[in-house]
């Protein structure tokens, strides 16, 4: 197949995201596939090499230009592609996709009209209070801006059962949705994990945007030892003031925050650190909590979203309610004090990475979902497309 793939953030981007295109187009291409990405940068250059093509739209400029350059970029990449498969930006991929008559796949790995909505703090319920009080008022044109390419695409792949009832919510038909778990390439770890008898070192990895409770941990660290220390992998809208709840509590000598780090280096952080720790209030499945799992390091999460999907109390990781600060705390302390737990729950996790996260298992099962998706849409290219088609086979 010839697979172009629209994202809006790719490397030298951080996060989950970003990481799942870069490591799924290597596989995809691995495999024998041609794969092309359209993707938005800060920079139109990059010193990293790939082996698929990337195109790079820039991210920081007047966004009707920008949306012009990424329906161009699409088009012309639809063209010449049997499929689209989109991260985001689905308004630009689904008249891309459009205008040259190519079938689309979307994945949606969260709710970016509440995300949109609690960024300018115009909503401050929960995801699931959203979707019962979001159609009303001026939230409505958040629903409406997310809701029309996914309902114009063939399908949707989302990583978790939870978020596929969230999204048949969005009135996506059930059969439509395709649920397909992420995954993370096998650990880079090759010994077993065996902490140091002081356990001092937590990390925290993510955006820093409020519903990710960065200040719970914070508030849940001043009250620990102070040989207990915590690393904030992230960057984001709260940084300012995360370093001013830290300086209010008096642990700001115990914090580091580390602002946006390449993979290899949260991986590194990862390694030697003795917890990881999630304290959102809202997740779809966060790759980093299954990342932490693959490396060895115990995981404390909030049950939340699909994290209870990979995380099962006490067997692969502590699960505790979001927003409880006293909880968190009593969690940490457990797993500092109790090396039987820490090690049986690194066991299990590993395990369960293996028998439901594999990454060959959820690369085989999507390129599956592109392929039937491109076979029940030939019928209806455009008269564009097909011609193409003809000429390429002659």
């Amino acid at each position: 197949m010839r697979i172009g793939i629209i994202t809006g953030i790719f490397p030298p981007d951080s996060g989950g995201p970003a990481g799942y295109v870069s490591r799924f187009s290597s596989a995809a291409t691995e495999y024998g596939h041609h794969v092309t990405v359209v993707c938005l940068s800060d920079e139109l250059t990059s010193s990293a090499r790939y082996p698929f093509r990337v195109i790079r739209v820039k991210r920081n400029q007047w966004k009707s230009l920008r949306m012009i350059q990424l329906i161009y970029q699409t088009a012309k990449l639809a063209y010449r592609s049997d499929i689209i498969y989109n991260h985001s930006l689905g308004w630009a991929s689904w008249i891309g996709a459009a205008l040259a008559g190519a079938p689309r796949v979307s994945k949606v790995v969260g709710d970016e009209a509440w995300e949109r909505a609690t960024n300018r703090r115009w909503y401050r319920g929960t995801l699931e209070d959203y979707q019962k009080k979001s159609a009303f008022s001026a939230l409505r044109i958040f629903d409406w801006i997310r809701n029309l390419p996914l309902r114009a695409a063939k399908r949707v792949i989302v990583p978790s059962q939870y978020l596929s009832k969230i999204v048949q919510g969005w009135q996506i038909p059930e059969e439509k949705i395709e649920v397909i778990y992420n995954a993370v390439p096998s650990p880079t770890l090759t010994s077993v994990y065996a902490p140091p008898a002081e356990l001092t070192q937590l990390v925290a990895i993510g955006r820093l945007v409020p519903w990710k409770g960065i200040d719970g941990i914070l508030r849940a660290l001043s009250g620990l030892s102070d040989s207990v220390h915590l690393k904030i992998i992230g960057d984001g809208p709260c940084l300012k003031e995360l370093k001013q709840t830290a300086v209010q509590l008096e642990i700001s000598h115990r914090v580091i925050f580390l602002g946006s780090c390449d993979h290899d280096t949260v991986l590194s952080h990862l390694q030697t650190s003795h917890l990881f720790i999630l304290n959102s209030t809202y997740e779809g499945l966060p790759h980093v909590v299954l990342e932490a799992m693959q490396e060895g390091v115990p995981v404390i999460a909030t049950r939340v979203g699909g994290t209870p999907e990979a995380v099962i109390h006490e067997q692969t990781g502590l699960l505790i309610e979001p927003s409880n600060d006293r909880e968190l705390q009593d969690a940490i302390t457990r797993l500092l004090t109790d090396n039987e737990l820490r090690l049986s729950l690194v066991i299990k996790a590993k395990e369960k990475m293996e028998s439901d996260f594999g990454f060959e298992k959820m690369v085989g099962n999507t390129l599956r979902v592109l392929r039937l998706t491109l076979q029940d849409s030939s019928p209806w290219m455009t008269a564009f497309k097909r011609r193409r088609m003809i000429d390429q086979t002659g």
